[in-house]
């Protein structure tokens, strides 16, 4: 049992100055450089130039469970000969708060953020997947006596800086998260994914492509995240009939590798095209592939006409080049996977 303490300031904030007033500059949280602090956090590498991971944080202030991705970023231009405008920096930020804020300023001055990593698992199509998560619980209420216990913990901590890491159980953060976990559907979906945040997250790798030596296939890092964000790239529609079935907390719709995991292709999202779940099955068979200008071609020796019927159809392309199909994904489903099904006899 392990808690991450963090009592928010003026500045991380975006200098807020009155309840009634707006930010003066963008707002993210500061995360302690302490080791037994980080520990509990993605490693970032001082020697990869503002290095930074992905993380899924799920807040305990909504009303059901939602996961939301926030960058966690290793600002470390210090040690690489740059700076910020000359004044080289060696922090660790977390960015997005915004959308962990419900899109208005919820939080404030000397409020206190509980980040509680677990692992969880997921349903994925019948398969499931074990995901890291951090349950994040807002304590705003400055009376309380939860507030008064969290203060003291930072008061009298080895941390310097307004944190602490706490190993003792927090009853009232226990039970919200058997709560709000109880508000998943038995089938997780993209109806539980903060889409906002994930198209600013989406939006931020692609500026940090210029500024960070990160690379990106491994911030990405399991099938959870991959169907999340290949489902947003496709605006939650088949790239190929544009169309969803939805049933209650059901869909129809899966997020299909085109270099498929199980020859060492990635969990990046341009790796991925959003397909009903015969048209995946009949991709991942090889009945069909994607030429470099994106459109269909289906195998001559495939027998069905509603397949041959979509030959030379372009798919959908996300608008975003960030989700767009990787050439050299696709180079390979033409040369490895396309007619794969021969070995198995004809369809």
């Amino acid at each position: 049992m392990t808690y991450l303490i963090k009592r928010l300031q003026h500045q991380e904030l975006g200098s807020v100055n009155g309840p009634n007033d707006n930010p003066s500059r963008g707002r993210y949280l500061f995360m302690s450089k302490n080791s037994d602090f980080l520990s509990f956090l993605p490693f970032l590498s001082q020697t990869i130039l503002n290095d930074y991971r992905i993380l899924t944080l799920i807040p305990l202030y909504r009303e059901r469970f939602e996961r939301n991705y926030c960058t966690f970023v290793y600002n470390n231009d210090r040690y690489h000969e740059g700076g910020n405008g000359g004044q080289p920096r060696d922090e660790y930020r977390l960015y997005s708060n915004r959308f962990l804020e419900g899109n208005e300023w919820l939080f404030r001055r000397d409020d206190i953020i509980v980040l509680k990593p677990q692992t969880i698992q997921l349903n994925d199509n019948g398969e499931t997947v074990d995901e890291t998560v951090y349950f994040a619980y807002l304590e705003n209420d400055h009376t309380s006596h939860l507030y008064n216990r969290l203060s003291n913990e930072i008061d009298y901590s080895s941390i310097r800086g307004n944190y602490a890491v706490l190993h003792e159980d927090i009853e009232i953060i226990e039970d919200r998260i058997l709560e709000i976990m109880q508000t998943r559907p038995d089938y997780i979906n993209g109806n539980e994914v903060n889409e906002l945040g994930l198209i600013q997250v989406s939006n931020d790798i692609v500026t940090r492509n210029n500024i960070s030596q990160t690379n990106i296939d491994s911030l990405f890092s399991n099938q959870v995240m991959f169907r999340d964000f290949v489902s947003v790239g496709y605006e939650n529609l088949c790239a190929i009939t544009r169309q969803v079935i939805n049933c209650g907390t059901f869909n129809n719709l899966q997020a299909a590798h085109i270099y498929p995991r199980s020859h060492g292709g990635s969990f990046n999202p341009n790796n991925g095209i959003l397909m009903n779940r015969d048209l995946h099955w009949a991709f991942d068979t090889g009945c069909f592939t994607i030429n470099d200008n994106y459109t269909i071609r289906v195998h001559p020796n495939v027998g069905s006409e509603m397949l041959q019927d979509l030959n030379g159809q372009r798919i959908f392309v996300p608008v975003q080049e960030f989700f767009s199909p990787s050439i050299n994904s696709l180079h390979y489903h033409q040369q490895n996977i396309f007619g794969g099904f021969l070995d198995r006899g004809r369809i």
